[in-house]
């Protein structure tokens, strides 16, 4: 089940990056710099459709050639990282075990849980609830359909 929300989740998540009149700070270059709202919205739909003990986390490294901070999500024993692509050092897809030798490179420094809330940036007053929004709704729309 784990495996099939994801499929759908960046299904309708790419789609929506795509299609989207604005996009905000995070997400306009995609993957990178938007692991941590991609991993707020990926954790709420996951915990919105009954997966539990879901949570997304901050962590920090110094051995990339990019950036020092990433964020991901863990759910049933499972790194679930939908950005890792932006890292010339990762190799492989989006799930990984927790023991994924790309992701034992960093510490982790906090963990999360889904909370809407989290979408609002109070810095630029920018919110991202209206994307995730739309992508659940694009997720809706192909269940409907197929």
């Amino acid at each position: 089940m784990l495996l099939e929300l994801v499929h759908k989740f960046g299904e309708a998540f790419l789609s929506e990056l795509e299609e989207a009149q604005y996009l905000g700070a995070e997400l306009n270059s995609f993957p990178s710099g938007s692991c941590e709202i991609t991993s707020q919205m990926l954790a709420l739909y996951l915990c919105s459709n009954g997966i539990n003990d879901v949570v997304y986390t901050r962590n920090q490294t110094s051995t990339l050639n990019a950036g020092s901070i990433h964020y991901w999500v863990i759910a049933e024993n499972t790194i679930i990282d939908l950005t890792a692509h932006q890292f010339e050092e990762f190799k492989g897809h989006c799930f990984l075990p927790l023991d994924s030798e790309f992701h034992g490179r960093f510490e982790q420094l906090s963990e999360h849980k889904p909370d809407i809330n989290s979408l609002y940036r109070q810095s630029d007053g920018q919110s991202y609830e209206s994307f995730y929004f739309n992508v659940i709704n694009r997720i809706k729309k192909r269940i409907k359909s197929a």
